[in-house]
């Protein structure tokens, strides 16, 4: 479906099969992507009663561009939830993020912050 999706809006892709390392392939390949888009539990670590695998959490702390976590469960985006960890990555990555869709402008736009610092 992304696929023909892609190819339906003229938007070019390229879709990675991580073999060894996946998080250490993931950060690699993150170096020179202008987004990557990644499902909640399209991992090797996923479990059925968690949206965001461990996998998707560490790949979100350190990808070196926007990513972006889909749904499997709806077709439809009816809101987008931004991540913020006080960096100037997760600035840019909204920044990049508004500038790549501004077809979603009109979407509900939910923020949240993450205290890294806190132990």
């Amino acid at each position: 479906m992304f696929p023909a999706d892609c190819e339906k809006e003229g938007i070019a892709y390229d879709i990675r099969c991580l073999k060894g390392d996946p998080l250490r392939e993931a950060v690699s390949e993150s170096r020179f992507a202008d987004l990557m888009v990644i499902g909640g539990t399209s991992s090797p670590d996923a479990e059925d009663d968690e949206y965001l695998t461990p996998f998707a959490w560490s790949l979100l702390q350190v990808a070196e561009c926007p990513v972006v976590v889909v749904s499997d469960q709806t077709p439809d985006i009816e809101e987008i939830v931004l991540t913020y960890d006080g960096s100037a990555s997760s600035l840019f990555a909204f920044r990049r993020f508004a500038h790549l869709f501004p077809c979603f402008e009109s979407k509900r736009v939910i923020v949240v912050a993450a205290d890294r610092f806190r132990s």
